[in-house]
């Protein structure tokens, strides 16, 4: 089998009575909105700093961005000792 004809059993515009963009669009095309929305989460949930790809969990300047652990400028370490987070917190809410 060639290849093309194996790229396109697989997202399913073969051979088809209505033709291939039938095919597509009510096929693998229909998930590319899906495609799109993960992304833009993605995007909105990603660490703000430039080029990182982790989960940004911890924010920073007011609540404005969101910076994984490795970003953040008071997390010196993966697992922060709780009386640390404490003192953090007490110090935020002395900001105030």
């Amino acid at each position: 089998m060639h290849p093309l004809e194996e790229f396109a059993k697989v997202f399913g515009v073969g051979s088809s009575a209505n033709g291939w963009t039938y095919s597509f669009w009510s096929g693998f095309g229909s998930c590319l909105a899906y495609f799109g929305a993960i992304g833009m989460a993605w995007r909105h949930l990603n660490c703000h700093a430039k080029g990182c790809w982790r989960l940004g969990r911890h924010p920073i300047a007011g609540g404005k961005y969101k910076v994984c652990h490795r970003h953040h400028p008071d997390i010196t370490s993966r697992s922060v000792p709780v009386d640390e987070l404490h003192a953090m917190h007490a110090d935020h809410l002395k900001s105030k």
